[in-house]
């Protein structure tokens, strides 16, 4: 049932073009970024991951939208339940931006674009970063879907708006004081994951790994708490 939704789902959104200007955007993006030497290598893939953060929240954003209102109600029927059409919906704009993750480490291995060859270490962690960060990218842009901000001017606000808070939480906590660590974890991770990638010869096993599992716990937190939302709101 999951696969013929997420099938359907991501058909539908390639019909639609949407993924078009955010594809154009990332492989610019990429190519560009690789076009400059040198190239150390978990750096340069911080700042690929930290361009997926911004793009899975433009695709999924996207994405939300590229359904017809009615064709949704006849998906949710399908499905018999709300919660699982969503979390189809969810799964399929991680499926697309997976296939960004892989690009976005594929292309600087196949045409040597590194100072040096990635370990299998560096690549698995590369490739779980990304995706990292595509999952809360993903998961912020649905809070800012037309049901709950109408207004596509406020919704794009607000996404950039959480992404600078993201990216510099850690530098914002210090300037605020003790009495605001509180930040840190309030925030997306996406600041946490970018410090990984920026030390990584700095970090232990146990704290690379914590690094990496703590994006993927907190946007499956809010993944269900945006579940019981729309679950709510449609029942009334």
């Amino acid at each position: 049932m999951y696969r013929e939704l997420v099938v359907y789902l991501i058909r539908n959104y390639s019909r639609s073009y949407r993924y078009v200007p955010p594809l154009f955007a990332f492989l610019m993006f990429v190519v560009f970024l690789y076009s400059y030497k040198p190239n150390y290598v978990m750096s340069s893939f911080a700042v690929t991951a930290s361009a997926l953060f911004v793009v899975s929240s433009w695709i999924c954003y996207t994405f939300i939208r590229s359904e017809h209102p009615v064709q949704e109600q006849l998906s949710m029927i399908h499905m018999r339940s709300v919660p699982r059409y969503y979390v189809g919906m969810l799964v399929s704009v991680l499926a697309v931006v997976f296939a960004f993750a892989v690009f976005a480490l594929a292309y600087p291995i196949v045409f040597n674009k590194l100072v040096r060859m990635p370990t299998p270490a560096e690549i698995v962690v590369g490739l779980l970063a990304h995706m990292g960060m595509a999952c809360l990218g993903s998961v912020i842009a649905c809070f800012f879907n037309q049901r709950f901000v109408p207004r596509p001017f406020f919704a794009i606000g607000g996404l950039l708006g959480v992404a600078i808070l993201s990216f510099s939480q850690g530098a914002l906590a210090q300037q605020l004081g003790e009495q605001f660590q509180w930040i840190e974890w309030a925030l997306p991770p996406a600041f946490q994951l970018l410090d990984l990638m920026m030390n990584y010869g700095s970090y232990s096993s146990g704290s690379t790994i914590g690094s990496i599992v703590l994006p993927f716990l907190y946007a499956a937190v809010l993944a269900a708490i945006f579940v019981r939302l729309m679950k709510r709101r449609l029942a009334g």
